[in-house]
């Protein structure tokens, strides 16, 4: 009996690794993006504080960042703020467009 139970529900336990697998990297890009968008805003401090850029220039620059740290930060957690995961991914990634 328990042969045929396995036997019947090895395509399922498979699409379920799968799908923990893919959850898994979704999960590890969104890390590496919040750790992307923190050593930017990490440079661009030391720009302001080196002279290098203005202060209307940083503070629409760090607006921006900020802006993409919370998407990515809501993306991980949406039941924090409401919405779902997707809507909120869309939103990263469309402002991540617009940066480039």
């Amino acid at each position: 009996m328990f042969l045929l139970d396995d036997i019947l529900l090895a395509p399922i336990k498979g699409l379920a690794a799968v799908c923990q697998k893919v959850h898994d990297a979704a999960k590890e890009d969104l890390a590496d993006q919040e750790k992307a968008v923190m050593a930017t805003l990490a440079e661009l401090h030391q720009q302001l504080d080196s002279g290098c850029i203005g202060d209307a220039d940083f503070n629409a620059r760090e607006s921006a960042l900020l802006d993409r740290l919370e998407a990515c930060q809501q993306a991980r957690n949406p039941q924090r703020r409401g919405g779902t995961g997707e809507e909120v991914l869309k939103t990263a990634v469309g402002s991540e467009t617009q940066d480039a």
